[in-house]
């Protein structure tokens, strides 16, 4: 009795909290002689492209005036960004809605109206959104780890986590005392943790700086985990 606990004490901790293993009888000791492992790996990463969301919101009595009006700014700030060709614009979403009187009639209506821009250019997206912040409101401007780039890391770091897996799964062979182990499970999970907050237009207003100067960027970095979770089978 005191060899089996203290057999089951070194597996645990040798190997890692993250280790478990599956009670089994004498009877069906190799069938049921899984164990359940865990590994992980993760890289910090430079946040290499800017997500900002521009709009604007007018008011009028005449709705499809109105439509008119925000057309004209909208077509404006994309012709501008045509001069930008590393940046993405793409429409928004645009929601219009009545404005009511204290007797709750309709008097005019407003319309919100929205275009996103996408790049790993960060100059670009900082020169671009000086310049149509002279018609147009930042809403958020968010930075994020570009797909290139988190595929190339996450193809890094699959290496990396298999081979602590293995090693992991060595080290409760040899705990155990068998002669060899076979995978039975094994899954990859991947997650990206941001460490750079959303910037929201009353956080950029500098009374100090030009209308159209560049916006300053401080694109931070995110963290791209990959977690390994599968079970082997001791021979």
């Amino acid at each position: 009795m005191h060899l089996k606990f203290r057999a089951i004490a070194l597996i645990l901790i040798t190997v890692s909290a993250g280790l478990s293993l599956t009670a089994c009888t004498p009877s069906s000791q190799q069938e049921h002689r899984i164990i359940e492992l865990q590994a992980q790996a993760w890289h910090d990463v430079n946040n290499d492209e800017a997500v900002a969301i521009l709009y604007t919101q007018q008011q009028a009595a005449n709705p499809q005036q109105l439509n008119q009006q925000i057309q004209q700014k909208l077509n404006s700030a994309f012709d501008i960004a045509k001069k930008y060709p590393s940046v993405k614009v793409s429409s928004g979403q645009q929601n219009t809605s009545p404005t009511y009187n204290q007797r709750q009639r309709i008097t005019g209506w407003t319309t919100h109206a929205e275009i996103i821009l996408k790049s790993t250019d960060l100059k670009a997206v900082s020169e671009l959104l000086g310049i149509l912040q002279d018609q147009l409101m930042l809403q958020s401007l968010q930075f994020q780890v570009s797909t290139q780039q988190r595929e190339r890391v996450e193809n890094q770091l699959i290496s990396e986590v298999s081979k602590t897996f293995q090693q992991r799964a060595a080290i409760a062979q040899q705990a155990w005392q068998s002669s060899h182990y076979e995978l039975v499970r094994f899954k990859i999970l991947s997650n990206t943790q941001s460490t750079q907050p959303v910037i929201y237009q009353t956080a950029m207003a500098d009374a100090a700086a030009p209308a159209s100067a560049p916006v300053p960027i401080q694109a931070g970095q995110s963290q791209i985990i990959v977690e390994a979770i599968g079970s082997v089978q001791l021979k």
